[in-house]
């Protein structure tokens, strides 16, 4: 079951965390910036966005 009745402190998943650590440590950067750094948080940001869409299911809630 996924419990999704935290509001504003909702514990991090020791995965979500590793996937994170990254760019909270030393790879933060604005995705919207035209720049290298940019250009790679974007990419990380729409991989992210793709990995979550994958889990859905087909048709949507």
């Amino acid at each position: 079951m996924i419990y999704l009745d935290y509001q504003a402190t909702t514990p991090l998943a020791p995965e979500a965390l590793a996937a994170m650590l990254p760019w909270l440590e030393s790879q933060h950067a604005n995705p919207h910036s035209a720049h290298a750094p940019g250009r790679a948080a974007k990419a990380a940001v729409e991989a992210a966005r793709d990995d979550v869409a994958a889990l859905m299911p087909a048709g949507g809630w």
